[in-house]
């Protein structure tokens, strides 16, 4: 992150280099920390976003994507982490 941006305006420049989507930064959903593997510890937010405009074409970075609902999430493959914050986040705010 630059010392001159804030989280949500790094967030918003990596969903357009990514994915090619313009997004408006909502609310922090969750902070959260964790240490990784080569014992470095990160510190995260999670934002919720709203689609402005734009096509996905995905950056060199990703090779397919897939819009799901949140409560499909828990059938994919991911870290337990993860995964409880998609569920906490299906419980507070996704539609049935």
């Amino acid at each position: 992150m630059d010392k001159k941006t804030t989280p949500g305006d790094n967030l918003e420049r990596e969903i357009k280099e990514e994915t090619n989507l313009k997004v408006k930064i909502g609310e922090p959903f969750n902070v959260f920390t964790f240490k990784t593997d080569m014992g470095e510890f990160k510190f995260g937010i999670t934002f919720l976003c709203d689609y402005i405009k734009g096509k996905i074409k995905l950056s060199s970075e990703h090779i397919d994507y897939q819009w799901i609902n949140p409560q499909e999430f828990n059938q994919f493959k991911s870290v337990p982490s993860l995964k409880k914050e998609i569920k906490r986040y299906a419980k507070k705010y996704a539609k049935d």
